[in-house]
């Protein structure tokens, strides 16, 4: 599954699976950035656009990493990823 969040985009499969989908988007293989925590590529705006529209996954930040760690599934991080209760006024940030 391709994820993003926002700016690096990821996979939790094969390398061979992050470089075709990024070249569908129109990113250069020379843009990889092969960081040994997290490989990734980093994308914005129409590029961003084409990777949602192409099914990469948005998640958090925090859910991307734990992703490439292996500490959670891709499916997991895209299931809690941005459920946040959203606050009226007078509600308590406790």
């Amino acid at each position: 599954m391709i994820l993003t969040d926002g700016i690096h985009l990821v996979t939790d499969g094969k390398m061979e699976e992050l470089h075709a989908f990024a070249s569908e988007i129109g990113c250069k293989r020379n843009w990889f950035q092969n960081h040994p925590r997290c490989p990734h590529y980093v994308i914005w705006g129409a590029r961003l656009k084409k990777a949602f529209e192409k099914g990469a996954k948005r998640v958090s930040a925090k859910n991307l990493i734990k992703v490439v760690r292996g500490e959670i599934s891709a499916s997991q991080a895209t299931a809690s990823s941005y459920k946040r209760k959203v606050l009226t006024f007078g509600d308590s940030l406790d």
